[in-house]
């Protein structure tokens, strides 16, 4: 099952979501075991002593959060999870049975003016945004980002010299700053002529092609915020501008109900 989690945040911070196949979701043993969040699982009775007197099946579904236990209940367990020592994970390991495959993707979502102008976001936050996000990605191989909202990023590119554009052309070429949509902005589909949805995706990408060449045209659409969908929208990006995929994050609750009842939410 393929899910898109959106979590919204203030803004500019709604940068981050997680696509989560669900590839098989089977214990393996019975064994206290970490849960998404920092959660520890920890049915009646186990090794970490705990308190409960409930069924274990109830107390393993509602689970204990680590970090809302004192500093004297936290003494003398096992945290949920500890990272690598080196802080570095192995991503190259294949999809192992009985564990469940996250794959978090950190990506932008700035709005091409709404609660202020396009000018207040630019300068008090997104600027800030494409700055950091550069400067962190130079510093680790191991670390990507999807950035979406070409009207932004071109402003911030035109302020840069050239030896700051070569880096970025780097990370581009190599993978770990990747466009996504490549619209001038994250279109509604609903108000908008599908003249407008052409026009703007079309200038984004001509931006895209002219400073990194095609390799940098996205493969995929990211229509996270619209507050619904259209056929006609799909159609458009996927069937002819080429995208492989269709990322979106609010589906109608009654479309949603029924595909959740009747087994469909895969298709």
């Amino acid at each position: 099952y393929f899910l898109l989690f959106h979590f919204q945040l203030p803004f500019p911070m709604r940068v981050l979501s997680a696509v989560v196949p669900l590839a098989a979701y089977a214990w393996d043993q019975m064994e206290p075991r970490p849960a998404m969040g920092g959660i520890a699982r920890t049915p009646a009775g186990d090794k970490y002593g705990s308190r409960h007197s409930k069924p274990e099946s109830d107390v393993t579904k509602s689970g204990t959060w680590w970090a809302d236990l004192t500093a004297d209940q936290q003494r003398g367990r096992e945290p949920p999870y500890v990272p690598p020592k080196t802080r570095t994970y192995d991503t190259s390991i294949p999809r192992q049975d009985g564990k469940i495959n996250v794959h978090l993707v950190p990506h932008s979502h700035d709005d091409t003016g709404w609660l202020v102008t396009v000018d207040q976001y630019y300068f008090h936050e997104v600027f800030y945004i494409i700055e950091t996000v550069v400067d962190q990605l130079l510093k680790d191989k191991n670390r990507r980002f999807i950035y979406v909202e070409v009207a932004f990023f071109a402003r911030w590119w035109e302020e840069q010299p050239e030896e700051r554009r070569n880096a970025t052309r780097t990370l581009v070429n190599e993978g770990r700053l990747e466009f996504i949509n490549g619209g001038w902005c994250m279109h509604d589909e609903a108000a908008p002529h599908y003249v407008e949805m052409v026009d703007q995706t079309t200038r984004g990408h001509q931006f895209l092609i002219k400073n990194f060449g095609r390799t940098a045209v996205p493969r995929g659409t990211w229509q996270i915020d619209p507050f619904g969908h259209s056929s006609t929208n799909a159609w458009l990006l996927a069937s002819e501008a080429g995208m492989d995929s269709l990322y979106w994050g609010r589906t109608d609750f009654q479309d949603f109900n029924v595909r959740l009842n009747e087994s469909r939410l895969e298709w």
